[in-house]
């Protein structure tokens, strides 16, 4: 009876240690205890307090940008400066149809009334000049308004985003620093190993008690008084 209940427990511990042999391997566990331990070191300098703080503080930055830009650039400006821009185009070109006319009704050549100008009215003169140039980036803004309205008028929802992310970061720096402690990548092999250990030792049981090998074994061993 005794013999009996030795040998189903030493089949039992058997099974138990070759599924913990073979299950972490069929599963893939040592390959995937490697892929979190790396993951854990790429994300350890961006868990640590200080930068988490840091990531906090960029994305405060961008919700007073929202609270800024979203009202300004919508639909509504940009139509209505594309309106200042043409408005300003056309000023422009009016201006320099009537500075020939101008010029003859004050008895000057356009040129001589440019220098009059730069020096009864230096601000109108430099404006004048400027205004190409002026025109261009003016109409460059617009441009950019145009092209991101749409995702400016779309930042709550990204900000919002972020803001679960960032809190679920920062809620968790402690959890991640406790996670980070553990061996991740001997944890499969803490299993494994006495696995083995365990289904060898109940293998040698299992074969030394069965009855041929039992006395194969007896009878293999020298007699006391035999050469």
């Amino acid at each position: 009876m005794r013999r009996q209940l030795t040998t189903i427990a030493s089949w039992i511990l058997l099974v138990i240690g070759l599924a913990l042999v073979i299950v972490p391997l069929v599963l893939g566990v040592p390959a995937k205890a490697n892929a979190g331990a790396d993951m854990m070191a790429d994300f350890k300098p961006i868990m640590q307090p200080t930068s988490v703080q840091t990531t906090k503080d960029y994305l405060a930055q961008f919700h007073i940008m929202r609270d800024d830009f979203v009202p300004a650039i919508t639909p509504a400006a940009v139509q209505r400066f594309q309106g200042y821009l043409k408005a300003m185009q056309a000023m422009y070109g009016d201006f320099q149809k009537l500075l020939p006319g101008l010029a003859g009704q004050m008895g000057m050549t356009p040129e001589q009334l440019q220098a009059f100008l730069g020096q009864s009215a230096p601000g109108v003169a430099a404006g004048m000049q400027s205004f190409p140039a002026m025109g261009q980036d003016f109409q460059a803004v617009v441009g950019m308004m145009q092209k991101d309205v749409d995702i400016v008028q779309n930042m709550p929802k990204y900000l919002q985003h972020y803001d679960d992310l960032v809190a679920r970061m920062d809620g968790n720096v402690g959890n991640f620093e406790k996670a980070n402690g553990l061996p991740m990548r001997l944890m499969p092999w803490m299993f494994i190993v006495p696995g083995a250990i365990i289904a060898l030792l109940a293998a040698v049981q299992l074969i030394a008690a069965c009855p041929r090998v039992a006395s194969a074994v007896s009878s293999a061993r020298p007699r006391p008084g035999t050469a």
